[in-house]
């Protein structure tokens, strides 16, 4: 099924939804902070059936300088899912969550 990028932003509290379709498959969430100086980014991936009530099923947590990158793995059929980016600090920080299917 591939890759799609949830959301690039410099914004803590940012969220971004979407979703897939089919038969439970494994996927990784994966997280990307950049910038300068001590970095530190929390992005929460949740999951729904109907698109009303959240289950959080993925958490990465990404801490270091310049850039560097966390990931999650789970499994999962639900049509929604959506992140949020929980914490996000540093000089001029911007942090990029993906999705991969396989």
């Amino acid at each position: 099924m591939g890759t799609h990028i949830l959301l690039t932003t410099q914004t803590q509290g940012a969220q971004a939804s979407g979703g897939f379709s089919g038969e439970p498959s494994d996927r990784t969430l994966q997280v990307t902070v950049e910038g300068s100086g001590s970095l530190h980014a929390k992005v929460t991936l949740e999951h729904s059936n109907d698109g009303i009530g959240w289950v959080t099923v993925a958490t990465a947590t990404v801490d270091g300088s310049g850039t560097t990158a966390d990931s999650a793995n789970y499994v999962s059929s639900a049509p929604y899912w959506r992140a949020t980016v929980v914490e996000l600090t540093g000089t001029q920080a911007k942090v990029t969550a993906s999705v991969a299917c396989a």
